[in-house]
């Protein structure tokens, strides 16, 4: 690179100080994020990287004279290496002025310093200058070093998971919290996802809060549950970067829904071949009824009776009426043996 001397009389050093500030501000890659603190700076979002991209000037700097009708060349550099088109140039400089970027440059996850070179003076005598020099990241790696995260945390009045009618009365909304990954950066989101399973609904994206914080917190909303069914239902999360770059969904954490009555009241089964103390194997010949009588608070068309036999589950019973039948196979009934024998029999509501 050739050193020059700058004639004070036509260039102050103040000036050209002045006129490098602008010309590092003002190297702008199109569609690049703001830089903000707590990031690394000159980031694309995800959707822009790998294509190519202007890269603006709205100030060209170099040491020479600014004496009109003076030809000057401007090319972009990667890691000090001269790339690409070259501007032509005549002083004074219009702006702003544009080189592309190519795609290539930010297809993959890397950081590389981006700069520019001015050639000026005369034929016999030119003189080359390297400005503006500033690290570009591309970043594809998504926050909680791309890992999943552990389940929300409920808060204090969720007892055993349960949300239930009285609770929603009493409370509009609930704090779950999320512990803060070792590698969070400003601008770091969870994406909130509600629901039966995975995928669910998204619910809403929730941004970190200053440096420091030890946790992000997210409200669930009694509107947020009333818009879905109750029963069993799941509340994840998943990181998202300002980038773009998302990482994979976080371990569910498990709710129970009670926004009406639950069932109550729930009666011994009822199993019509053993009225008389036993089942015999022509009462078992091809299977034995088992029968529901009756409960407080059914959901008709909701609810199901899962029986089991010996601790084999049986199919599952939809309630739409009462009493409700299942019948258990022979297969079922002879699974521990032929007997004589005490078998057990129990059920479960599910809604």
């Amino acid at each position: 690179m050739t050193k020059v001397k700058v004639n004070p009389g036509r260039e102050t050093l103040s000036e050209l100080r002045r006129r490098k500030s602008l010309a590092d501000e003002d190297l702008v890659i199109e569609g690049a994020l703001p830089n903000i603190p707590g990031d690394e700076p000159n980031k694309l979002p995800k959707v822009l990287q790998g294509s190519e991209r202007n890269v603006v000037f709205n100030n060209i700097v170099w040491p020479g004279s600014t004496t009109p009708n003076r030809n000057v060349r401007v090319q972009l550099a990667i890691n000090g290496t001269k790339y690409g088109d070259v501007l032509n140039l005549r002083t004074p400089i219009t702006y702003p002025q544009t080189l592309k970027l190519p795609a290539d440059e930010t297809r993959y996850e890397r950081v590389f310093t981006l700069s520019y070179f001015v050639s000026y003076g005369s034929s016999s005598a030119p003189s080359e200058v390297e400005n503006g020099r500033t690290q570009v990241y591309v970043d594809k790696s998504p926050p909680h070093h791309g890992t999943s995260g552990e389940a929300m945390k409920h808060p204090p009045e969720i007892q055993n998971g349960i949300i239930n009618k009285s609770l929603l009365e009493a409370q509009e909304e609930f704090t779950f919290k999320v512990d803060l990954p070792t590698d969070q950066k400003s601008g770091d989101s969870i994406k909130v996802f509600y629901g039966s399973s995975i995928p669910g609904t998204f619910i809403r994206e929730v941004f970190i809060g200053g440096v420091g914080d030890q946790e992000v917190e997210f409200k669930l909303h009694r509107g947020d549950i009333y818009s879905h069914d109750e029963g069993s239902r799941i509340l994840y999360y998943q990181w998202r970067d300002r980038v773009g770059n998302e990482g994979p969904f976080s371990d569910p954490s498990h709710l129970q829904i009670q926004i009406n009555p639950i069932p109550e009241n729930l009666p011994p089964l009822r199993i019509p071949e053993a009225d008389d103390g036993s089942v015999n194997y022509i009462d078992a010949n091809t299977h034995v009824s088992v029968v529901l009588e009756t409960y407080d608070n059914p959901m008709f068309g909701v609810d199901e009776l899962m029986v089991t036999w010996d601790n084999l589950l049986q199919v599952p019973q939809l309630i739409t009426a009462f009493p409700v039948i299942v019948e258990v196979p022979f297969s079922a009934v002879a699974s521990t043996g032929l007997g004589p024998k005490t078998s057990e029999v129990s059920y479960y509501i599910v809604r």
